[in-house]
């Protein structure tokens, strides 16, 4: 069995390195992101800038922001957490991951996604990080990654087995209750690697990124409403419940798969979500899902309006966010605005309403 390479740290290290950071009271102001397009009334701050290949953010029980970064080749076994306080200070926390996707708290206790296990650790004592343990083993996986972790409302964590045609039984969402085994939640998706739940009604959405070929052309990306048992129709169905000809798809078998609440264009990569409900962003900015495009060409940030439509929840699709590298994480922040989380510019953006 894997065994986890990690070296942990003390809350106490000297930071490595003082990182940029703004737009709130209680930022120091290290610049803006001027090159970004943004809608009238918004600006965007670095909040953090040279980080090291950045892959997702939490929030911890501390009212710290966490951070899992890749630090090297995607299997180098480079990553690490890191703590980013107020100021865009980094503060190394575990090292020698292995592909860092995801991390979650769960009260005190901090869940990681690194390659196909899920890891968790919490602080000592002495408020040092104590080496994680390993709680879910190889998951079946398409040879990438696992994506990200989050807490479903029941306390349930809410994950992915990212799909192989190779590979049965894969492509599944999944939800883990800690001391337990992971369990389907939905079927038939290649890779669901973001989620977000829905403050409101608390209906999970997730987006499902499509990487093969069906019927000689490249299929599009979706974004789906949750819902326990349904089939969302990989390998065999794609887009809108299209019929996959090279993977035995029929329109008998799609019709009873679970259409999409929206879709992007092929290879767009929607790798981040999040809702935002704060009242600081004017009525039509809030209460809806914002979806990251790692690869908009150029990344940018969607927003998207939800509506019910003969019975069936339907998105529209509007640009927030432009002129992004590779945008793959999505956070409110913890006093006002979007946390924005940049990959390919290792930079971690605050857009807010000045």
């Amino acid at each position: 069995m894997y065994t986890p390479k990690v070296v942990a740290f003390g809350l106490a290290l000297v930071c490595l390195c003082a990182l940029g950071g703004c737009a709130h009271a209680s930022h120091a102001s290290k610049g803006t992101g001027s090159a970004l397009v943004l809608p009238s009334g918004f600006r965007a701050d670095v909040y953090a800038r040279r980080l090291r290949q950045p892959t997702a953010l939490a929030y911890g029980p501390d009212g710290r922001l966490y951070m899992t970064e890749l630090d090297g080749p995607e299997g180098a076994g480079t990553g690490r957490v890191v703590s980013v306080d107020r100021f865009g200070k980094q503060r190394v926390l575990l090292q020698h991951l292995y592909r860092p996707t995801g991390l979650v708290w769960r009260a005190r206790k901090l869940y990681i996604v690194a390659g196909r296990d899920v890891l968790v650790t919490s602080f000592g004592s002495t408020g040092h990080l104590l080496h994680p343990k390993e709680v879910v083993h190889n998951l079946l996986f398409n040879d990438r990654s696992e994506g990200q972790i989050d807490l479903l409302p029941n306390g349930r964590l809410l994950l992915e087995s990212s799909g192989s045609v190779r590979t049965p039984h894969s492509g599944q969402l999944l939800t883990l209750l800690p001391g337990g085994k992971p369990e389907t939640l939905a079927t038939g998706l290649e890779n669901a690697y973001a989620h977000a739940v829905d403050p409101a009604s608390g209906r999970i959405f997730t987006s499902d990124i499509e990487q093969d070929s069906v019927d000689h052309k490249a299929p599009p990306e979706k974004i789906n409403l949750v819902r326990a048992g349904a089939d969302y129709g990989w390998p065999r169905c794609y887009g809108s419940r299209l019929p996959a000809r090279n993977r035995d798809g029929t329109a008998r078998i799609c019709a009873r798969t679970e259409p999409p609440v929206v879709t992007f264009p092929a290879h767009t990569t929607p790798a981040g979500l999040t809702f935002y409900q704060r009242s600081d962003f004017p009525p039509v900015y809030r209460d809806v899902l914002y979806v990251a495009l790692w690869n908009g060409d150029p990344g940018r940030v969607m927003r998207i309006t939800l509506r019910s439509r003969y019975g069936r929840l339907k998105g529209t699709a509007t640009q927030f966010i432009g002129g992004l590298k590779n945008p793959i994480d999505l956070l409110p922040d913890d006093h006002a605005g979007l946390l924005v989380l940049d990959y390919g510019a290792d930079v971690l953006y605050r857009v807010h309403r000045p």
